[in-house]
C-alpha cells in the first residue's frame, strides 16, 4: 500500500473517532438535541447541523442556534367543555324505620266527681309535616265496679277530639284503648293530651298509661 492510501485511511478513521466523541452526547442529558442553521444570506444558508456542546462545540457567526426537544411555554387554558351526561340511578338506600314517639304514666288518681276530667297524660310530637297513628292504652281500676271515661285531644280541650273510650260494669278492672290519625303543617308542633274522669263514687284510677304515635307518611299540604 502506497503511503498516500495509508494516510487516507488513517485520515478517515480518525475522522469517524472524532464524529463518535462529538456526538456522544446528543441528545444532551435533558434530552435537548442542540444545532445550529445557517443565516440567510451567507453562504451556508439552509444548513442544518447538530452539535454537542457538552464537548464545547458552538455555532459559528452565520448561524443562528437552534434546539429540538425544549420545553416551550405553557399554553392557555383551554375553555370549558360541555355538561356531561346523566349518570345512572343509583342503587336504593337502606329503608329507614318510622319515627315512633311514646310517652307513659305509671298510675293515676281520678277524682270522685262525676264529669271532674285530670290530664293524665300529654305527648308533643315535633313540627314536621308527618301523619302519625296514634294509639293509646291504659287500664282502668276501682274499688267498686268500674266507670271510667278517657277522651284523646289533639292540643288541648279546645282543640280537636280525636277519639274516647269508656268501660264500665262490674268488674274492677278493665282495658281502654284510643286510635286515631293525625298530622300538623310544618311550623306547628302537635300536643296529644289524654284526660279522663270517673262516675264512680269509690276510688277509681288508671294505669300503665301509654300513648304512642307512630309516623306513617308525608301529609299533603296542599289540600
Amino acid at each position: 500500500m502506497s503511503k498516500l492510501k495509508l494516510a487516507a485511511v488513517v485520515a478517515g478513521i480518525a475522522a469517524v473517532a472524532v464524529c463518535s466523541v462529538a456526538f456522544a452526547s446528543v441528545p444532551d442529558g435533558n434530552g435537548v438535541i442542540h444545532g445550529c442553521y445557517g443565516k440567510p444570506g451567507t453562504i451556508h444558508e439552509g444548513w442544518l447541523r447538530a452539535i454537542d456542546t457538552a464537548q464545547g462545540m458552538t455555532c459559528q457567526s452565520n448561524e443562528s442556534p437552534l434546539d429540538w426537544n425544549k420545553p416551550g411555554t405553557p399554553g392557555q387554558p383551554g375553555q370549558k367543555g360541555d355538561k356531561g351526561d346523566k349518570g345512572d340511578t343509583g342503587d336504593p338506600g337502606a329503608k329507614m324505620l318510622p319515627a315512633v314517639f311514646i310517652k307513659r304514666v305509671d298510675q293515676v288518681k281520678l277524682p270522685k266527681d262525676v264529669g271532674k276530667d285530670v290530664l293524665v297524660a300529654s305527648l308533643t310530637l315535633p313540627p314536621d309535616p308527618k301523619i302519625y297513628n296514634v294509639t293509646v292504652t291504659a287500664m282502668g281500676t276501682s274499688w267498686e265496679p268500674l266507670s271510667t271515661r278517657c277522651i284523646l285531644y289533639q292540643d288541648g280541650k279546645s282543640g280537636t277530639l280525636l277519639d274516647q273510650d269508656w268501660i264500665y260494669g262490674d268488674a274492677n278492672q278493665g282495658a281502654i284503648v284510643l286510635n286515631d290519625l293525625t298530622g300538623a303543617p310544618a311550623d306547628d308542633p302537635i300536643t296529644l293530651d289524654l284526660y279522663c274522669d270517673s262516675v264512680g263514687e269509690d276510688l277509681n284510677w288508671v294505669e300503665d298509661v301509654r300513648i304512642v304515635a307512630v309516623q306513617i307518611g308525608e301529609l299533603n299540604t296542599d289540600i
